[in-house]
């Protein structure tokens, strides 16, 4: 009895133990059953401790809700593991139920020492352990089969290797090391779909992508309001870090994916604040000074601090700075308005109602007022303070827009009255300019062909002498023959007196001999003299403008001679070596005769000229040795060119005035004894031949002109 008695009394206390540590579950409403008391806790690892029978009396009691880094006995084991007892009621038997899991760290689940599943990847080596943070929904198979208490043992390690959140838990991204619920399978689905932060991740991912392209759109538009290219930037980056939260939530599992995702979402947001401040500076023409600049700062510096040490400063970053870069954009919109700014006021508006969603957030987050149905107050005071300014910022810029395609509607139109009468002005002015220039035009036709026949006229006066020398010469000959022929004829007569017996038959023939060269002689002469006449008239009258076959070895050997003896008349002092190097297997080539003449005679004249004041010069220095030299060449070209070249020994052409001497009146002659045209019409006539005329010239050594014509 005494025996008994021992034993009831060692088995009562178990009992009322075992009682009191079961968590007892009597139904599964539809937000589930969160397991949160009744957690035990043991260092080591060891297959034993999943099995339902092991006594964990001596284990620690502990709380696995929380947040990792406040529970230091999982950070000095590698592996551990946590128990609970479950007391499930019996109208829960083979019901579909399951474990809903959120946890930060490795573990492998077992039910009543059956593995379950589990998540991440545990390891004896520390190094090789990952750790995951199940997606949201994430759950585990829970088959209960049998009534009464079951033994729930998760075998769990940290991943002590990657960075964690600090202490304040944010929803949905906070450590807690284990937060378990029983649930009804069918109940799963519907929670996870209810979780509002999804539809509100991907509202602002939307808004934030439209208003990037639209934004850059109006850019492409109106390039040089480049505020529409700083918020496009900054919609871009808001979108990315708004993907970036939805990677975080609801695609990453391991936590150091998470975690680096985290950091470079908080760098991400400063940048795209720095470009955001950038377009609200350009929007009020205000200088980026040294409070810019200090922001910038403010942003950055928390930014590389979040990377050097994880724990020190994510929260800085989202709550604090974003709210000092609201309040450089009030002040910026203050300024503004007092100026008389459009958009101004919209923009201060927006950032007020920042400040007051920012501050219900918070108030929100720490408790003051309630989350709401699953955080939905703390959802839209979060996403109303983010897309506040964007949004107002976008309707400003779009009203600009409007405002600047009605000012320049208003600009078209006034332009287009203007212009209809500034047209009928034209047209007006048109008539009246149309018929000066064409009296302008005739006057200058008439000047410029007075002009031209001036220039021939004094070309004309320049070889009178030279004429009247060639035509003397043929005159002397027929005079001298005429004289001999008279003489002749007398003779013949007086031998024909004489009777038939005694006249010399041979002296007759003789004489008649001598009579009929004479007069081809005279006649010779004569037509020599009427060719000079000829040429003198032609070269005086107006051209024809006909092409015709000429002997251009011809033409150039008379314009020489005339040119010489012209001056020679004028100066009887100077005498000059002409050299005529022609080539004879020139053909006859279309040209018009009278205006090549009129090329050839003024080279030549100026060549003469050019040698006729050097002679002067060097003789004034004592030079007697200088002799002049004038030559003419022609020769046939192999690219079916005739090459004209009249080179003189002169003092040459300075380089300054090389590119002018073919503009019309340009000329190096004193006043009064040059018109300036005689290189100009000459470059106009090789032209219009299909030639061209160079020169090639050097101070000291003389001038070379250059004639090509085609064959």
């Amino acid at each position: 009895m005494k025996k008994h008695l021992s034993i009831l009394l060692v088995l009562l206390p178990l009992a009322i133990m075992a009682q009191e540590t079961a968590f007892r579950i009597d139904s599964l409403p539809q937000g589930g059953i969160l397991l949160d008391i009744g957690w035990k806790w043991q260092a080591g690892d060891n297959p034993d401790f999943a099995k339902p029978d092991f006594d964990d009396s001596s284990w620690e009691r502990i709380d696995p809700t929380k947040n990792i880094l406040d529970i230091p006995q999982l950070w000095n084991s590698d592996i551990g593991w946590f128990r609970i007892k479950i007391d499930l009621d019996s109208s829960l038997l083979y019901k579909p139920s399951a474990i809903k899991v959120n946890q930060t760290g490795a573990a492998d689940y077992f039910l009543n020492g059956v593995s379950i599943g589990g998540f991440g990847d545990l390891s004896n080596f520390p190094v090789e352990i990952i750790a995951e943070q199940p997606l949201p929904g994430s759950s585990l198979g829970l088959p209960i089969t049998k009534t009464g208490v079951q033994t729930l043992a998760i075998r769990f390690a940290v991943q002590k290797d990657v960075p964690y959140y600090g202490k304040i838990p944010v929803s949905g991204l906070s450590n807690i090391a284990l937060n378990l619920q029983v649930v009804n399978v069918k109940h799963i689905a519907s929670s996870f779909n209810e979780d509002l932060t999804a539809y509100f991740i991907t509202t602002r991912f939307g808004v934030s992508l439209i208003m990037a392209l639209i934004f850059f759109a109006l850019f492409l538009y109106h390039k040089t309001e480049r505020a529409n290219l700083y918020f496009s930037i900054y919609s871009f980056i808001y979108a990315l870090t708004t993907f970036n939260e939805i990677l975080i939530r609801f695609i990453l599992n391991y936590s150091f994916e998470k975690e680096v995702a985290t950091i470079t979402n908080f760098t991400l947001v400063v940048i795209c604040y720095i470009f955001l401040l950038s377009g609200v500076y350009h929007i009020f023409s205000k200088s980026r000074g040294i409070t810019f600049w200090l922001l910038i700062s403010l942003g950055i510096i928390p930014a590389l601090l979040t990377i050097i040490n994880y724990q020190f400063s994510p929260y800085f970053n989202w709550v604090i700075l974003l709210n000092i870069f609201n309040l450089e954009i009030l002040r910026i919109a203050w300024l503004g308005l007092k100026q008389g700014k459009r958009g101004a006021k919209i923009i201060l508006y927006s950032g007020l109602v920042f400040l007051l969603f920012s501050i219900l957030f918070v108030l929100v987050f720490v408790g003051v007022f309630p989350l709401g149905y699953r955080g939905l107050n703390s959802h839209l005071a979060f996403n109303i303070a983010l897309l506040a300014i964007p949004i107002s910022i976008g309707v400003h810029l779009a009203s600009e827009s409007s405002f600047f395609n009605r000012n320049l509607r208003l600009k078209l139109v006034e332009v287009e009255r203007l212009s209809a009468e500034k047209e009928q002005i034209l047209s007006e002015q048109n008539v009246t300019l149309e018929k000066k220039v064409m009296e302008r035009t005739a006057k200058l036709k008439a000047s410029q062909s007075q002009l031209i026949q001036s220039e021939k006229m004094a070309s004309l006066g320049e070889l009178t002498a030279g004429i009247a020398h060639e035509i003397q010469n043929p005159l002397n000959f027929v005079n001298n023959f005429s004289e001999v022929t008279e003489e002749l004829v007398e003779e013949l007569e007086i031998e024909g007196k004489k009777e038939q017996g005694e006249r010399d038959r041979d002296l007759e023939k003789e004489l008649f001999a001598d009579i009929k060269d004479n007069l081809i002689k005279i006649n010779h002469h004569g037509n020599r003299a009427s060719s000079i006449v000829k040429g003198m008239l032609e070269h005086s009258r107006t051209s024809s403008g006909k092409k015709e076959l000429t002997d251009i070895n011809a033409l150039a050997d008379e314009y020489l001679r005339l040119a010489y003896h012209g001056l020679r008349a004028k100066e009887k002092d100077f005498n000059a070596e002409m050299v005529a190097d022609f080539d004879k297997n020139i053909p006859k080539i279309e040209v018009i005769p009278q205006d090549i003449g009129r090329v050839f005679l003024n080279l030549i004249n100026n060549a003469f000229q050019a040698v006729s004041e050097e002679g002067e010069r060097r003789k004034a220095h004592g030079d007697l040795k200088y002799k002049p030299l004038v030559t003419v060449l022609t020769k046939l070209k192999a690219n079916s060119q005739l090459l004209i070249a009249i080179k003189d020994n002169g003092p040459g052409i300075p380089d300054e005035i090389k590119d002018k001497i073919f503009q019309p009146f340009f000329t190096t002659k004193d006043s009064g004894k040059g018109t300036g045209l005689g290189l100009s019409l000459a470059y106009d006539i090789v032209k219009a031949h299909g030639g061209e005329i160079s020169v090639d010239s050097e101070v000291g050594k003389g001038t070379q002109f250059l004639i090509r014509l085609p064959v």
